[in-house]
C-alpha cells in the first residue's frame, strides 16, 4: 500500500484539511472537518524520525528507565 505525502494529502473520504495547528519535536497536528456533518477534530502525526528514547516514550516501554528512576 503507498500512502500519500502528507503535503498532498487534502482530504480523506469525507474529511476535509482545514489548517496546520502547529508543529513540535514530535510531528505536526492539523485540524479536519467533516464535510457532511461539520464535525472538527484534530489529528497528530508523528514524525518518522523520533530517536529511540523518544520512540520509548511514545510506545510507553515499561523497561525504559527515566532519569527520575
Amino acid at each position: 500500500m503507498n500512502r500519500i505525502p502528507a503535503q498532498q494529502l487534502h482530504s480523506y473520504g469525507p474529511w476535509e484539511l482545514k489548517e496546520r495547528l502547529g508543529t513540535g519535536g514530535f510531528g505536526n497536528v492539523t485540524r479536519w472537518q467533516n464535510k457532511e456533518t461539520e464535525e472538527q477534530i484534530a489529528i497528530k502525526q508523528c514524525r518518522q524520525e523520533l530517536s529511540e528514547k523518544n520512540k520509548e516514550l511514545v510506545s510507553g516501554d515499561p523497561d525504559h528507565e527515566t532519569a527520575e528512576s
